[in-house]
């Protein structure tokens, strides 16, 4: 690493950019002589604490421990910083860095004399004394407003170039030599323009067609622009790139300066350059003005709320560009557009300018919109300035009331945005609103229907025929006459590649606008799992308009909301389909496999459970019941069950309990816990439920009843109950915005350190300050590193789930890119080669949604072992495990937190952020090697057998930043965080007598049946 760019921050802190322009800060150690280190990780500024006042030497290292060089430059230059208290330099010696702070409350002494002599050179005031400095001293130059403590050169022994940035030359008054000696300073004073004669006669320079400057003067010029310096000599030419690199937001005179009787004098000058060949400039009393950029950078959201309105008129708008048309012609411009609506932050869009018309092009302006689903109105604004202004105001861009454009022949102009498909598929165009404000409007063209031609549909009956649904719709439209609907269309909720089917319709009464049809559901298309919502298409023979179905009827919403065994058709092959009512209130439907556990027994049972319950209501409710579980009651490893095991063992409340199936493999896990197992489905299980107080899982709520269904008595009383959500695993590889808070399913998130709480919990989940605790994973009370209870390295690799595979046939899985991928891998001679030469085996586990696609992979088995969902112990086998190859699994933070190496296979990682999303940025974020194809996993993998499976630094590093719990009470810590959070939660812990009775008789029974004595 070579370091070429040295900052002071605004608090004085280092900042260090390499030889790239990237900030690597937070990657550098300092090593002082007496061997004390000091670094920043991750962060921007490395800050020097009080102890280290005074001269120190240290030399610096990179994040892998090899040393950083300085660019030659940096070697050249004295970088000062000066406040009340202090005075700081800095300056690089070949591999050495110096620094020296200073505190700035000394006796100080002034010498009026000095053996000196000054002059400008190139864009530095030169200072030449009769006698070489020693270190540490300082050049304080003093305006008429503050003082500067300024960089320098040092040229020779005795010559020092200052840098005269941010200091306006003509309001210099003195300058000083701060020679720092034994418990004082020494102020040798340089210069002063006390005794500056009144007037100076000189033949003033001239400034001339070509751009040049002519002077009869000996003395050297300087010119200055604002707070920026430049020599001057017969080299100097004004042009456009000189212009350019001098211009900022503000117009700024050009002046130039020079010394005539030791004194600096701002000099006047004679312009017979021709202005029109400068467009950027103008000339302001005989003085050159560089026109500023007059870009506005400050905060955006204090001024739109009072932008007045400036009309403009549209011209050639299509798919590809647009021009506004403004009133005036303009000198400088800047469009701005919100994110959404009006919330910050917002962004410029680039432009060009021709007299009074703005082109704006969308291409790559909007690249990354058509990736993310959703409706967006971007407001446009212009900070502008016309002709003969000196300044930019702030303006909302509106339609001018004579445009004869009108949101339909916008529409008809949108662009497509790349990176959706069916209705997921996103489209731009510009819009105006009600207030004939312009905006760009960017969603699915469902959603741009809506917004331009105000269609309304609404669904106003349904009514189950055998196998079908007969669906009553109304649709409004003040433009029906234009129009007439096509077909009903189901599509389903695949972000990658949605299917659709389309139903007929049948007119039932047409007129007033209003149009009343039916159409047929049936099951005679092709359909897959899960979610499918209801359009209504609506067009003429030049387009179709598909309208979603977002209104209900009263009659409609309660003839749905009834127990599904009422509205659900049944098929030969075990599938289910019924319709819902969204969370946004819209009409879908729901097409899955029938659950083993779905049947007409159950269903009595739980009706039965329900009337026993509300019979004993206060006696159940007395229990304050807490009931546990893991995903979908099939699973006893994760994080809820070493939360039920710490609780069970500690006896820390008598009435919580556990909720699986017996078919579980993992049953067997709770063996020594029976007395508080809820057995799936079971009558006990029923009523518990009823009667239950809060849940405490790693997965949702509805993972130990139903994830389907919402409807019936039991989901309905879930739906009233709270819940601590333990997590399956850390967040920030995907987005899941099942756990949001706007989604109403969880009261309590356990995050399992920090970073997450802050970062994902709160800021992107959306959850208050008091609903996430920080406590670190039940599940790591139990890691331990068990690698050397194998006889051989094990290489975990376990591939994600992807939601475009659901309801797959065989014949199509075997097509897919994933499966081709892995197959790849999987049989790759030189895998086999090394693994079996290096005594390392592959354990190849399948998420649990693979279960019908496992026996499809081929294996090796003389390398490989292929594991399906809970076939062994997850837990156990990541700690026997060397390494761990996934793709988006949370389950790699786990191998984090052992500090093992991770490989990351993202073969499809464009499409996986398409349809999932993330929180962590990936090109740098992830902790480990990020590969693409099945060749670089087998090459990473060498790469880590040869090193001895050893962590590589600057992944390691990361475990800081990501984790912060690493003993083993994060169960006791899940407990007390409850016990805080009674009130939220709706539940209480205080020890009445018969409690103090039931937990002493539950000891008891724990000893005579030997509960408890040999759990796992």
């Amino acid at each position: 690493m070579k370091i070429n760019q040295f900052n002071y921050t605004p608090n004085g802190n280092f900042d260090f950019v390499d030889s790239d322009g990237k900030d690597v800060t937070g990657e550098v150690t300092l090593h002082f002589i007496t061997g004390e280190k000091l670094n920043n990780f991750h962060h921007k500024f490395i800050k020097i604490p009080k102890e280290l006042w005074g001269f120190r030497e240290v030399y610096l290292t990179d994040s892998n421990g090899e040393r950083v060089l300085f660019d030659e430059q940096l070697m050249q230059i004295y970088f000062t910083n000066n406040t009340k208290e202090k005075i700081e330099y800095v300056l690089f010696k070949k591999n050495i860095m110096c620094f020296g702070i200073f505190e700035n409350n000394r006796v100080k002494e002034k010498l009026q004399t000095l053996d000196k002599k000054l002059s400008f050179e190139k864009e530095f005031l030169c200072v030449k004394l009769s006698n070489e400095l020693e270190m540490p001293y300082f050049f304080e130059i003093r305006t008429k407003t503050k003082k500067n403590v300024v960089d320098f050169q040092k040229k020779d022994n005795y010559t020092y170039l200052l840098d005269l940035t941010s200091i306006d030359v003509d309001e210099i008054e003195s300058i000083f030599l701060n020679d720092y000696k034994f418990q004082k300073q020494n102020y040798y004073c340089i210069y002063s323009n006390e005794e500056i004669n009144d007037y100076i006669e000189y033949e003033s320079p001239c400034l001339n067609t070509n751009g040049q400057i002519e002077t009869f003067l000996n003395e050297p010029i300087i010119g200055q622009i604002g707070n920026n310096h430049f020599s001057i000599d017969q080299d100097f030419l004004l042009n456009d790139s000189f212009i350019e690199k001098y211009r900022s937001q503000k117009d700024q005179s050009f002046d130039i300066f020079s010394f005539i009787n030791n004194k600096i004098v701002q000099l006047n000058y004679n312009l017979t350059l021709s202005i029109e060949k400068y467009p950027s400039c103008y000339i302001f009393k005989d003085t050159l003005i560089i026109r500023g950029f007059r870009r506005f950078t400050g905060d955006v959201t204090k001024i739109v709320s009072t932008a007045k309105g400036l009309p403009v008129n549209l011209k050639d708008v299509s798919d590809k560009c647009l021009k506004f048309i403004f009133p005036r012609n303009i000198s400088t411009v800047q469009i701005i557009k919100s994110t959404n609506k009006l919330r910050g932050p917002f962004s410029e869009i680039e432009s060009n300018v021709s007299d009074n018309i703005v082109n704006i092009s969308f291409d790559d302006i909007f690249d990354d919109l058509g990736r993310v689903n959703g409706t967006k109105y971007m407001h446009l604004f212009a900070n502008i300035s016309f002709e003969g202004e000196k300044i930019s105001k702030f303006y909302r861009l509106t339609l001018s009331n004579d445009s004869e454009i009108n949101n339909q022949v916008l529409f008809d102009s949108k662009m497509s945005l790349e990176g959706g498909i069916g209705k997921y598929h996103q489209y731009i165009q510009v819009f105006k609103n009600e207030h004939s404000e312009l905006l760009f409007l960017k969603g699915p063209l469902h959603n741009l229907v809506k917004a331009t031609f105000g269609f309304s549909a609404q669904a106003l009956d349904i009514v189950r025929q055998k196998d079908t649904y007969k669906i009553t719709f109304q649709i409004k439209t003040s433009i029906s006459n234009d129009y007439e609907v096509q077909f009903v269309r189901l599509i389903n909720r695949n972000v990658l590649s949605p299917k659709e089917n389309d139903f007929i319709i049948k007119t039932v009464s047409k007129e007033n606008g209003l149009l009343i049809f039916e159409s047929v559901i049936d099951l005679k298309h092709e359909y897959v799992p899960f979610y499918w919502d209801v359009f209504i298409v609506v067009g003429n023979d030049k387009l179709s308009l598909p309208v979603q179905l977002d209104k209900l009827s009263k009659n409609i919403k309660n003839l749905i909301d009834v127990d599904v065994f009422e509205k659900e058709i049944r098929t030969l092959q075990n599938t289910i389909l019924y319709p819902y009512v969204t969370a946004g209130g819209s009409l879908a439907f729901t097409f899955r496999n029938v659950e083993s556990y779905e049947n007409t027994a159950n269903f009595q049972k739980e009706i039965k459970a329900n009337k026993i319950y509300n019979m004993f209501k206060k006696h159940f409710d007395r229990k304050n019941i807490w009931i546990v579980f893991e995903k979908n009651s099939f699973g006893a490893h994760d994080n809820a069950f070493h939360f039920f095991k710490y609780m069970y063992e500690n006896e820390k409340h008598t009435n919580t309990y556990y909720v699986i199936r017996k078919d579980s493999p993992e049953y067997k896990n709770l063996s020594n816990m029976q007395d508080k197992v809820l057995d799936y489905m079971s009558l006990k299980y029923f009523i518990y439920m009823f009667a239950a107080r809060v849940f405490i899982s790693s997965d949702t709520k509805f993972h130990a009843y139903n994830l389907q269904r919402r409807d019936s008595l039991l989901a309905k009383s879930m739906m009233t109950k709270k819940n601590v959500f333990l997590q399956h695993g850390m967040n920030g590889i995907k987005k899941v915005p099942v756990f949001h808070k706007k989604r109403g399913l969880l009261d309590l998130i356990i995050a399992p350190s920090d970073f997450e709480r802050e970062n994902i919990n709160i800021k992107k989940w959306g959850y208050d300050d008091s609903e996430v605790v920080s406590t670190g994973y039940a599940r790591w009370d139990s890691y331990t590193d068990k690698t050397s209870e194998l006889p051989y390295h094990q290489i975990f690799m376990m591939p994600t789930w992807r939601k475009s595979m659901e309801g797959m046939t065989k014949e199509q899985f075997i097509n897919t890119e994933f499966y081709r991928e892995y197959q790849s891998f999987l049989k790759s001679p030189e895998l086999k080669k090394v693994l079996t030469e290096n005594n390392t085996r592959l354990a190849f586990f399948l998420h649990p949604y693979f279960k019908n696609y496992v026996e499809l992979f081929d294996i090796d088995e003389s390398f490989t072992d292929k594991y399906g969902y809970l076939d062994v112990d997850m837990g156990e086998e990541i700690m026997k495990s060397s390494m761990m190859v996934s793709d988006y699994s949370s389950v790699v933070w786990d191998m984090l937190y052992l500090e093992k190496p991770v490989i990351f296979y993202q073969f499809d990682q464009e499409d996986y952020l398409k349809s999932e999303g993330a929180y962590l940025n990936y090109e740098k974020d992830l902790f480990g090697d990020v590969v693409f194809n099945s060749k670089q996993v087998v090459d990473t993998i060498i790469k880590y057998v040869e090193s001895g499976f050893v962590e590589e630094t600057q992944y390691a590093q990361l475990r800081t930043k990501y984790m912060n719990f690493h003993d083993h009470h994060n169960s006791e810590r899940i407990y007390r965080a409850i016990l805080s959070k009674k009130k939220l939660l709706g539940i209480e812990n205080r020890w009445t007598l018969s409690r103090r009775i039931a937990r002493k008789l539950w000891k008891i029974k724990k000893k005579l049946f030997h509960y408890g004595s040999a759990s796992k």
